[in-house]
């Protein structure tokens, strides 16, 4: 499988060592020079992971390094630091402990078995809403399962679930929340299982058409931006 990540890194001299360490790999490398550019570049493009240089990172602001916050719910990130002493790129990985993992291990271990895909077009938020979720959809003979989502966006979720859900399958859920209770049909996009990191597994969800009048009322209780409210 093509591998192609995202490189975040300011200084010309450290985009230079990062690139002849992942040279042996035979991956695609694209590199932007600021955090606040992964948005308009991931967006449109799909892409296996995304590597950030921890002092591009540092210097970039709030707005910026949530972006990456935002990212490591979708596609696998590493941090970088290029070390000229030792000539030496050290990695930290999200989800591991602390200064477990390889660049080796980020890209042969999580890149190539990551299915490429473009960042959503909306920023999610935390916000832990009480839902139904169903399999198939909302029936007598269907049971819920009672969980939370653990954030949110105009156009999906991810729910927290430690049962197994298959890619592209369908699911209803019913906000408790809500003063619209009809229930909403969503796509499981991705998914993260129950100890493959120190994350929180669930479901990504991304939802489908909804009442205008039940849309703002979750947009205004997200507290999403007006931009994203419609």
């Amino acid at each position: 499988m093509d591998v192609k990540v995202l490189l975040v890194c300011q200084d010309e001299t450290d985009q230079q060592a990062y690139l002849k360490a992942l040279d042996p790999f035979g991956i695609q490398v694209d590199i932007v020079e600021s955090p606040a550019r992964i948005f308009t570049k991931m967006t449109g493009r799909a892409y296996n992971g995304l590597l950030v240089d921890l002092k591009t990172k540092i210097k970039a602001s709030d707005r910026a390094k949530a972006v990456i916050h935002d990212a490591v719910d979708q596609i696998p990130v590493v941090q970088l630091k290029w070390d000229p002493k030792n000539n030496q790129v050290r990695s930290f990985h999200f989800g591991r402990s602390r200064n477990s993992g390889t660049l080796e291990s980020f890209i042969n271990e999580e890149c190539r078995q990551f299915e490429a895909r473009p960042l959503r077009k909306s920023a999610r938020r935390p916000a832990h809403f009480n839902i139904q979720l169903y399999r198939t959809g909302n029936d007598a003979d269907n049971s819920p399962a009672l969980t939370v989502t653990v954030n949110v966006s105009i156009g999906g979720c991810f729910i927290y679930t430690i049962d197994d859900y298959e890619i592209d399958s369908e699911i209803t859920m019913v906000i408790k929340e809500l003063e619209d209770q009809t229930p909403i049909v969503g796509t499981v996009r991705w998914k993260r299982g129950w100890g493959e990191s120190m994350q929180i597994p669930g479901i990504g969800v991304q939802m489908g058409d909804m009442p205008p009048a039940q849309l703002e009322d979750l947009s205004a209780k997200a507290k999403l931006p007006e931009s994203q409210a419609g």
